[in-house]
Formats: structure tokens, C-alpha cells, sequence
């Protein structure tokens, strides 16, 4: 039997969304089911991720409107009947959260190590591209060198031809 199959012999829940918890009465059985999901037992020899999960899945199904007391009250009824104490789920539940910190913690860490990783290859190959930027502009300024020193030789040299072919 499931909490939320239990859960119906012990609250009822009315269909306008006024709920009453009312100890060992059970629900009749022409009734609708209320919107309540039946999950599998919390039971205390599983892990901790379990018993959260299924305390979760137990918190997530109870109706919305309900008073938070009243909510407080078909959850510790809920856990009482499979032999969960309370201050067990607490303890899992911040551990859960210390686990969470430290899984966050390495995360950043890792995120600001690819960061300044990356950015240093950036920076790298910046200068890189850089360089190549000055290599390519004086080049170009050689070339131009050279161009105008070749011109300059043609030139002289269509002199010559020229002086010859003007007998």
C-alpha cells in the first residue's frame, strides 16, 4: 500500500478544496480520489536521495490550498506509518544541501579555471594574430620596396633598348 493510498484512509479531501484531516475516518469508497498522487513507501532503509525523493514527490501532491499546517499534519501522519522520523528526513534533507554546496562550489571552480584558461589562450593568440598583423605590414612595405626598385631597373634598362632602337 502506497502513502497516498493510506493518506486516503486517514484525511478526507473534499472536492471544493476544503480540506479536513479527520484521524482514522476512513473515505468512502463511492467518492472520487482527491488529487492526491500515490507514490511508492518512504522507508528508511533506502538512501537518502530516496527518501527525499519520495518526501518531495509526498509534498508536490498535496493540494495546493492547503493550510500549511494541515499540510505539516498528513505528512508527519504519512511518515509515521512507514517509520520515518522526521528529524531523519531534516538531516538528509541538509546534508542534500551541503552535498549541493560543495557540487556548486567545484562547479565554479571548474567554470572560473576554463574561464581564465581561455581567456589566456585569447590573450595568446591576440599577440599572435597581432604579430602576424606587423609581419604582414612590413611585407607589404618591402614588397612596395622592392616593386618600385624593380620599376625603377626596367626603366633604365628601357632606356638602353630604346637608345638602340632609335638608329
Amino acid at each position: 500500500m502506497s502513502i497516498g493510498e493510506k493518506m486516503l484512509g486517514w484525511f478526507i479531501v473534499e472536492e471544493d478544496g476544503n480540506e479536513a484531516a479527520r484521524a482514522a475516518v476512513p473515505a468512502p469508497k463511492a467518492a472520487p480520489p482527491p488529487k492526491l498522487a500515490p507514490i511508492a513507501p518512504v522507508v528508511t532503509s533506502g538512501s537518502d536521495d530516496q527518501l527525499l525523493g519520495r518526501v518531495l514527490t509526498l509534498l508536490e501532491s498535496l493540494p495546493a490550498n492547503a493550510p500549511a499546517d494541515m499540510k505539516r499534519t498528513m505528512v508527519a501522519a504519512s511518515l509515521a506509518a512507514f517509520g520515518v522520523r522526521i528529524d531523519a528526513v531534516v538531516a538528509s534533507g541538509q546534508a542534500a544541501l551541503v552535498a549541493l554546496e560543495r557540487h556548486g562550489a567545484a562547479a565554479r571552480e571548474k567554470h572560473e579555471a576554463t574561464l581564465a584558461s581561455t581567456t589566456d589562450r585569447i590573450a595568446k593568440l591576440e599577440a599572435e594574430i597581432a604579430a602576424g598583423r606587423q609581419i604582414i605590414a612590413a611585407e607589404r612595405a618591402r614588397n612596395l620596396e622592392a616593386t618600385a626598385g624593380l620599376e625603377s631597373e626596367k626603366a633604365r634598362l628601357r632606356s638602353v633598348l630604346s637608345f638602340f632602337e632609335a638608329r
